[in-house]
């Protein structure tokens, strides 16, 4: 039984459970509930369609803002504060998209044009990036804080990342100008002291100043090994005048021996054993180079002789630009010194290896059947040697070659005894054209070949 109260009745009476007022609150109560329920669903899903209709609107749209569309009358404004919230959202998370990019972009060309400036302090970044912000919030100071909203986590992440990469970067191009400046100076200190004081002098550079606090005691250590290097490596170059192996070695020993006041040193481990090996590389070294410094030697008094013999054989031809002014000599004997370079330089590239004093026989040797050949030729009758194509460059007499012929016949007949000065020009050209032993010698029966042969040459000639 239910109790039920009554107007103008004192008291309480009861009800029955199946009475018409209890069914009739019963009813209330669920149409009531169902009324709520459908309520619910229908709000539940005006907000799902008016969330679709904003994403879509922001996505397509163009427009950079709710606000910017009410301006040009592209959007109503009278939109409802749930769709502005949805669509502006959206549109600062576009904008946060296209500021992560854009300050990306500046970043790496405000790095190239500032990268030479020591940031110690990461103060010249701060700056530049608060100037940045500044300069992009101050473009979008009109926009509703639903659109600041959706913008500011993009904000954030953009910055924490930039941070994060300048802060690597810069210290390794701190560390990097640290360590050079350190190599740098352990260089300086070799070029002006000797070893030892300059290890002393290294020892006091102040790692708590400058870039040298950006690099690590191990990395210092590598460095001053580093400036020994580069200077051992400027000391040992094979055939440089100015190479010093000797102080290159005393300057490994040097590195090696140096101890600081608490007994730590700059080499250990296995750069010990790598300043042993280049010791021995330098040993090795110093004798390949005094070998080149004598090859140099050698070659600078050839380059000499072979000057001279040069002088002397156009002064032997009648040439003397001091003396004479005879055209004809002068071309005879630039035709004949023109020859003498060719074979020298032929025959001096094909005997690198033999003595200073074979090269120079060779050159005065040659000097003197070049002045053989040429000497009483006019210099009408020459043109350019060739060893290839003309190497018989002059026109000769017939007829005095066939004299030569004439008397080498009558020593070998035994009539004629023979005097080497009779027939001095045919065996410089005999030796010039290879007819010659190894040794440079020919014998009468071998010079009235050659004179045959060369008979033979110039009738085919026509000569």
């Amino acid at each position: 039984m239910a109790v039920r109260y009554q107007k103008n009745f004192l008291g309480a009476y009861s009800v029955p459970k199946e009475s018409e007022a209890q069914s009739l609150v019963q009813a209330l109560y669920s149409f009531s509930s169902g009324v709520s329920d459908l309520g619910k669903g229908l709000g539940k899903k005006i907000t799902e369609q008016t969330t679709a209709e904003a994403e879509k609107a922001a996505r397509l749209d163009g427009l950079k803002s709710y606000q910017e569309g009410v301006d040009k009358g592209t959007i109503d404004k009278t939109k409802s504060n749930f769709w502005i919230s949805v669509y502006d959202n959206i549109k600062g998370e576009m904008a946060g998209v296209e500021y992560n990019t854009k300050k990306n972009m500046a970043f790496n060309e405000w790095w190239a044009d500032n990268v030479d400036y020591d940031d110690t302090d990461g103060s010249l970044f701060l700056k530049w990036s608060q100037d940045y912000d500044s300069k992009y919030l101050k473009a979008h100071n009109n926009q509703s804080s639903y659109f600041l909203k959706g913008m500011s986590g993009y904000f954030r992440a953009a910055n924490s990342q930039l941070s994060s990469k300048y802060s690597k970067i810069n210290a390794e191009k701190l560390k990097t100008k640290g360590t050079n400046n350190i190599i740098s100076l352990v260089e300086n200190h070799l070029n002006e002291d000797d070893p030892e004081m300059a290890l002393g002098k290294i020892n006091g550079i102040d790692t708590k100043n400058n870039l040298v606090r950006f690099v690590s005691k191990q990395e210092f250590n590598n460095a001053v090994v580093v400036g020994f290097q580069n200077k051992i490596a400027e000391l040992t170059v094979v055939g440089d005048p100015n190479a010093d192996f000797d102080k290159a070695e005393q300057l490994i020993d040097a590195l090696l021996d140096f101890k600081r006041p608490t007994g730590s040193k700059y080499v250990t481990g296995a750069t010990t054993e790598k300043l042993n090996d280049l010791k021995q590389k330098i040993l090795t070294e110093k004798i390949k180079h005094e070998t080149a410094m004598k090859n140099v030697s050698d070659n600078n008094e050839v380059n000499d002789w072979y000057k001279q013999e040069e002088k002397t054989l156009t002064l032997s031809l009648g040439w003397d630009p001091i003396k004479t002014d005879d055209t004809g000599a002068k071309e005879r004997a630039d035709l004949a010194s023109d020859e003498f370079k060719k074979r020298a330089i032929t025959w001096l590239r094909e005997n690198r290896d033999l003595s200073l004093d074979e090269k120079k026989t060779y050159l005065m040797d040659l000097r003197m059947d070049i002045k053989n050949k040429y000497d009483g030729v006019e210099s009408t009758s020459i043109s350019i040697f060739n060893s290839q194509t003309k190497p018989y460059n002059i026109k000769r007499d017939l007829v005095d070659v066939q004299g030569g012929i004439a008397y080498l016949a009558l020593v070998r007949g035994g009539t004629e005894t023979f005097e080497p000065e009779r027939v001095a020009k045919w065996v410089s050209i005999a030796k010039l054209n290879g007819y010659a032993d190894k040794d440079g010698k020919i014998n009468p029966t071998e010079l009235l070949s050659f004179l045959m042969d060369y008979e033979a040459k110039i009738k085919a000639m026509g000569e």
